[in-house]
């Protein structure tokens, strides 16, 4: 755990603004952060998923990206993402992406595997 004292100023055509601002008392950890994603969507068949916001639980992040996957399963076991089709949007996290959006498109057919 670190702490460092910063300040903020602005540099505009060669102008400095807002030098007059405080110290600001940043705090800087390297605990593990815990990020909740949905963990159910619906959809109807041939449509797409209602939109699963993801958001940072603590910001700025620049080392995480989230992308929706199917499961891999073995021969002969019940596949949950039986007729399901990720969009294949990647969520980038950075300093200036704090949130996104993942989602998904649903066969035409009823899968063969009912999960809750």
């Amino acid at each position: 755990m670190t702490y460092f004292w910063v300040e903020f100023t602005k540099a505009e055509l060669g102008t400095t603004y807002y030098t007059s601002l405080p110290y600001l008392l940043v705090h800087v950890t390297g605990e593990s952060t815990t990020w909740t994603v949905a963990s159910t969507a619906t959809c109807t068949y041939g449509g797409s998923s209602v939109p699963l916001v993801v958001e940072a639980p603590v910001s700025p992040f620049s080392d995480v990206s989230l992308t929706l996957a199917v499961m891999t399963v073995v021969t002969g076991d019940d596949d949950p993402s039986e007729n399901i089709t990720p969009d294949g949007t990647t969520i980038t996290f950075s300093t200036t992406v704090t949130s996104g959006v993942l989602s998904f498109d649903c066969g035409s057919a009823l899968s063969t595997v009912t999960t809750p």
